[in-house]
Protein backbone atom coordinates (compact mmCIF):
# COMPACT_ATOMS: atom_id res chain seq x y z
CA UNK A 1 0.00 0.00 0.00
CA UNK A 2 1.18 3.47 -0.76
CA UNK A 3 1.62 5.89 2.07
CA UNK A 4 -0.57 8.94 2.21
CA UNK A 5 1.17 12.02 0.98
CA UNK A 6 1.49 14.70 3.57
CA UNK A 7 0.46 18.17 2.46
CA UNK A 8 3.45 20.42 2.05
CA UNK A 9 3.13 23.81 3.64
CA UNK A 10 4.16 26.75 1.55
CA UNK A 11 7.03 28.94 2.61
CA UNK A 12 4.66 31.89 2.92
CA UNK A 13 2.33 30.12 5.35
CA UNK A 14 5.27 28.96 7.47
CA UNK A 15 6.72 32.48 7.58
CA UNK A 16 3.37 34.03 8.47
CA UNK A 17 2.83 31.52 11.26
CA UNK A 18 6.36 32.12 12.59
CA UNK A 19 5.84 35.89 12.49
CA UNK A 20 2.52 35.67 14.34
CA UNK A 21 4.07 33.35 16.94
CA UNK A 22 7.02 35.71 17.47
CA UNK A 23 4.73 38.72 17.87
CA UNK A 24 2.58 36.81 20.38
CA UNK A 25 5.67 35.69 22.31
CA UNK A 26 7.03 39.24 22.40
CA UNK A 27 3.70 40.64 23.56
CA UNK A 28 3.50 37.99 26.28
CA UNK A 29 7.06 38.76 27.39
CA UNK A 30 6.22 42.46 27.58
CA UNK A 31 3.12 41.62 29.62
CA UNK A 32 5.26 39.61 32.03
CA UNK A 33 7.68 42.49 32.49
CA UNK A 34 4.92 45.11 32.83
CA UNK A 35 4.92 45.14 36.68
CA UNK A 36 8.60 46.09 36.86
CA UNK A 37 8.62 48.67 34.05
CA UNK A 38 8.16 52.36 34.82
CA UNK A 39 4.77 53.45 33.45
CA UNK A 40 6.00 57.04 33.12
CA UNK A 41 8.52 55.92 30.49
CA UNK A 42 6.70 52.96 28.91
CA UNK A 43 3.00 53.69 29.29
CA UNK A 44 1.99 51.10 26.68
CA UNK A 45 3.54 48.30 28.76
CA UNK A 46 0.69 48.65 31.24
CA UNK A 47 -1.77 47.85 28.44
CA UNK A 48 0.09 44.62 27.76
CA UNK A 49 0.00 43.87 31.49
CA UNK A 50 -3.76 44.29 31.52
CA UNK A 51 -4.06 41.99 28.51
CA UNK A 52 -1.92 39.24 30.06
CA UNK A 53 -4.60 36.54 30.20
CA UNK A 54 -5.75 36.86 26.57
CA UNK A 55 -2.12 36.98 25.43
CA UNK A 56 -1.31 33.85 27.44
CA UNK A 57 -4.29 32.04 25.91
CA UNK A 58 -3.25 33.09 22.40
CA UNK A 59 0.32 31.93 23.03
CA UNK A 60 -0.92 28.58 24.35
CA UNK A 61 -3.16 28.08 21.32
CA UNK A 62 -0.31 28.91 18.94
CA UNK A 63 1.92 26.47 20.81
CA UNK A 64 -0.65 23.69 20.48
CA UNK A 65 -1.15 24.46 16.79
CA UNK A 66 2.62 24.31 16.26
CA UNK A 67 2.80 20.95 18.02
CA UNK A 68 -0.09 19.60 15.96
CA UNK A 69 1.40 20.84 12.70
CA UNK A 70 4.79 19.38 13.63
CA UNK A 71 3.30 15.98 14.49
CA UNK A 72 1.53 15.83 11.12
CA UNK A 73 4.75 16.69 9.29
CA UNK A 74 6.85 13.98 10.97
Amino acid sequence: MAEKERPKRSLFSRLVFALVALIAAGALALACFAPVLNPAKLWFATLFGIAFLPLAIIAAILFLVALFRRSKMA
